[in-house]
C-alpha cells in the first residue's frame, strides 16, 4: 500500500513519515523514503518536489521526464509554449490551443469575439 512499509516483525504496515510524498519507506526508520510519488524525486531518503515545469523527474529535481500541459521537453527540460497554446512540440509548433484561441498553421491566434467556436477569419 502506497505511504506505508510493511513492518515483518510485527506483520504491520507502518506509516511513512511524509506521505504525501513518499510512497514507500523504510519499515525500521519511517522517514527514510525508498520510493516517491509522481512529481517528485528521492534525494538523500527524502522525496522533494520536482521544478514547477515538470509532471515528473528522475535523478534530480530539474531532469525532468514529462512536461506539464503548456510545456514541450527538450533536453531533460521543461521549456514554456508559446502564448495561448496548451500542447506544443518546440517554441514555435502549436498543437492544441488554449480556450478563446484558433490554431492557424502552427501558432494560436485570439479570436476577435469570445465564443464556443472562432472563424479563423475572425481572429486578431
Amino acid at each position: 500500500m502506497d505511504g506505508y512499509a510493511f513492518d515483518s516483525e510485527t506483520n504491520s504496515c507502518i506509516a511513512c513519515y511524509n506521505t504525501n510524498r513518499c510512497a514507500a519507506c523504510d519499515s525500521k526508520t519511517p522517514t527514510v523514503c525508498t520510493d516517491c510519488f509522481p512529481g517528485t524525486v528521492l534525494r538523500n531518503d527524502s522525496c522533494i518536489p520536482c521544478d514547477k515545469m515538470c509532471f515528473s523527474c528522475s535523478a534530480n529535481a530539474t531532469n525532468c521526464v514529462l512536461c506539464r500541459p503548456g510545456k514541450y521537453y527538450i533536453g531533460g527540460k521543461c521549456l514554456s509554449c508559446s502564448e495561448n497554446c496548451v500542447m506544443c512540440t518546440d517554441a514555435s509548433t502549436c498543437t492544441k490551443c488554449a480556450r478563446g484561441s484558433v490554431l492557424v498553421g502552427s501558432i494560436c491566434r485570439k479570436c476577435a469575439v469570445q465564443c464556443s467556436r472562432c472563424n479563423p477569419n475572425n481572429i486578431t
